[in-house]
């Protein structure tokens, strides 16, 4: 037998609109679009009382639909959905930019060394293949930038044959341990 359902007064009514912001729960609308009214969170048929804490403001066709189906197994609304998206979609632009300014330093300092071993080996003019440049990256992720310009003045002052494979050399014995 489900309890006998007592009025809500006008008071405690608009209460519960004000603590809700006069926006339904369950969907986000606000008056003039929807009509307002205050749903009980456990429903009174299932023993639900007419505390405040009990009470939720929604919409009367949200309110309608329900039923005596709790407030916690209704979907997220749609304005909860759009702020979700939304954040999701802040988040992926933040990240998005993130990685273009870290690729953006990673590459500067890549055309700096360049610049540096250019000058060291070659005439003006002269840049890095693509895949010395990703040669570099490489070294790059794994040691300080002070780190491979060391090694191209170290290689400069050796003058060795194949003076990139001996700049990668010195770089790989540094990460390896060796010293």
């Amino acid at each position: 037998m489900s309890a006998a359902r007592r009025p809500i007064s006008s008071r405690v009514r608009f209460e519960v609109f004000k603590r809700d912001a006069f926006t339904c729960l369950y969907c986000g609308r606000r008056p003039p679009v929807v009509t307002l009214q205050v749903d009980h969170v456990v429903a009174v048929a299932n023993g639900g009382t007419n505390a405040q804490e009990n009470l939720a403001t929604a919409c009367s066709e949200c309110n309608g639909g329900k039923s005596a189906v709790p407030l916690s197994s209704i979907p997220p609304s749609l304005k909860a959905q759009r702020k979700a998206a939304e954040e999701r979609r802040r988040q992926t632009e933040a990240y998005s930019a993130w990685l273009k300014e870290s690729f953006d330093a990673r590459e500067a300092e890549i055309d700096e060394i360049d610049a540096l071993y250019s000058s060291h080996f070659f005439k003006s003019g002269y840049v890095l293949s693509d895949s010395a440049r990703a040669s570099v990256r490489t070294l790059l992720e794994r040691l300080p930038k002070q780190r491979v310009i060391e090694a191209v003045y170290l290689t400069a002052g050796a003058r060795p044959r194949d003076p990139f494979r001996y700049f990668c050399a010195i770089c790989w014995n540094w990460i390896r341990g060796a010293s």
